[in-house]
């Protein structure tokens, strides 16, 4: 038997080690809206399935981050009501993304039975009209608004669709668009005639020709009758190597390309400090609303394709990149750790099925930071000014002064050390991430080339990427009408956002 003393002694160290367990103190969730109808055809909105999928997404973040018995439970988060100063949720002034937001908030905050019917002055008792759904509150941000460039840099970026355009004339696109013609061709009579015109059929179109044919997988039944899993295969690689070509591509010498990564990973950083500045009072949950071409972006610059070639394509359909910030030391009750303590890890989910795991990945090739390392790795890429992003764009008018390509970045950066964000911030922008995909570019090309050799190839793909000239949700395959077809507008030859 031990000692009294050696009891003591072990006793002592168990305590030790129970007090310095993990403390989450912040969390930023960076969610692609979820399924939504053909981006052809206008509005674009979410459906039935997208609205389930982002409620999934809510509910699963709660069961992580506000259920107070979960190892990952944010310190002193509310779990059961809806706390404005805790939770900030912010997304472009669009139907499609303002409603996936409203639907992941309802699965983070679902109704409540705290409200208990009132009895007024007269005696008379009034009843909740809701049945104790939560009104949550949601920031969005019209294209008016410069603060619309945090979430999507890329619209309105006159550079960006200049910058990308280019590479549509570039060595690797033509012989991509030379080699999948014949392809294409094939897709015609059954599905894109009547819908896309015969020079609008090809690689310069991949991401709206797979984003429509894809819709119709899911939605339209006379399509899911005559695809086969090998052309649905075919058209997301080559809609993938399109995507990353012209979003993801940190390493191209045009630095526009990326605008989108390099805008959002400010705000990431910033939502966190305030955290940190605040103490652990505020923003203890930050959901960002975003789409596809922010994540790509984004993974180029912190070299996520270094540990798996499918971030080199499109996430799905309300997929998440999420950032938590962290202590592992011994903290007195009530206190916030000193800013040396707290650290960084990143989370990517690819879905919402119930068999897509959360999976930490290393950023800048590192799987836990420092709160000193990753923003240093941040402000290595990020834009964190309005007037930044108005020069690295050459674009004029709106919240952009006439000047904008004198380099200036005035009046909006609101960092006071150098551009990180430490307890001296007190801004709300972005910020940058560091490069790491260079080679997979040849790489993802040769893929391409072999898959459409091989012509029968098939995968079950965890991890799709894509970008977008046009497409269309549901619609028959010359044209007409089908009965399993949605009522839906005219489509558009190229896709204005990417969404």
């Amino acid at each position: 038997m031990k000692s009294p003393t050696v009891l003591a002694a072990s006793l002592v160290a168990l305590s030790s080690i129970a007090h310095a367990a993990e403390t989450v103190h912040a969390v930023v969730t960076v969610q692609r809206h979820g399924d939504r109808t053909f981006k052809g055809y206008s509005p674009t909105s979410l459906t039935s399935l997208g609205q389930l999928q982002c409620h999934n997404a809510g509910a699963f973040y709660r069961k992580r981050y506000l259920i107070a018995s979960s190892p990952s439970y944010i310190n002193g988060i509310d779990e059961g009501l809806f706390n404005d100063k805790e939770v900030y949720v912010m997304a472009p002034d669009q139907p499609l993304l303002v409603t996936s937001g409203q639907a992941f908030l309802q699965g983070l905050y679902p109704p409540t039975t705290y409200n208990k019917p009132q009895t007024l002055a007269n005696g008379e008792v009034v009843q909740d009209p809701v049945n104790g759904l939560q009104y949550t509150t949601l920031h969005s941000m019209a294209t008016t608004d410069p603060n619309t460039i945090w979430l999507k840099a890329d619209d309105g970026c006159s550079n960006f669709m200049v910058q990308s355009n280019a590479y549509l004339e570039s060595q690797d696109s033509l012989r991509l668009e030379e080699e999948s013609q014949t392809f294409y061709n094939s897709l015609k009579r059954d599905y894109l005639n009547g819908v896309f015109s015969d020079d609008e059929v090809g690689y310069q179109n991949a991401y709206a020709i797979f984003d429509y044919i894809n819709v119709g997988s899911v939605h339209n039944t006379t399509i899911v009758d005559r695809l086969s899993p090998g052309e649905l295969y075919k058209l997301k690689v080559l809609a993938d190597r399109h995507e990353w070509a012209m979003n993801g591509n940190a390493s191209s010498e045009h630095p526009a390309l990326t605008i989108a990564g390099k805008a959002i990973a400010h705000k990431i950083a910033e939502r966190l400090s305030v955290n940190l500045q605040t103490a652990g009072e505020q923003n203890k949950f930050t959901l960002m609303i975003s789409s596809y071409d922010a994540f790509l972006a984004f993974f180029g610059h912190a070299g996520l394709s270094a540990y798996s070639n499918d971030f080199m394509g499109l996430p799905n359909y309300a997929a998440s990149m999420v950032f938590e910030m962290f202590s592992d030391v011994d903290t007195p009750a009530g206190d916030y750790p000193s800013e040396s303590a707290l650290k960084v890890r990143f989370f990517f989910r690819n879905g919402t099925e119930d068999n897509v795991l959360l999976t930490n990945f290393p950023i800048f090739g590192q799987a836990v930071l420092t709160w000193k390392e990753f923003n240093e790795n941040m402000d290595a890429f990020a834009i964190k000014s309005v007037n930044e992003w108005c020069s690295l764009c050459s674009t004029s008018g709106s919240f952009c002064p006439e000047d904008t390509n004198t380099g200036k970045t005035e009046g909006g950066n609101y960092n006071t050390e150098g551009g990180n964000y430490n307890t001296e911030t007190n801004g709300r922008d972005n910020q940058p991430l560091s490069p790491g995909a260079a080679g997979g570019v040849g790489a993802a090309a040769a893929i391409v080339v072999i898959l459409l050799g091989l012509g029968v190839a098939m995968a079950v793909f965890g991890v799709r990427f894509g970008r977008s000239k046009k497409s269309t949700t549901e619609k028959g395959f010359r044209g007409e009408k089908l009965p399993s077809d949605v009522d839906l507008a005219a489509p558009s030859a190229v896709f204005t956002s990417k969404v």
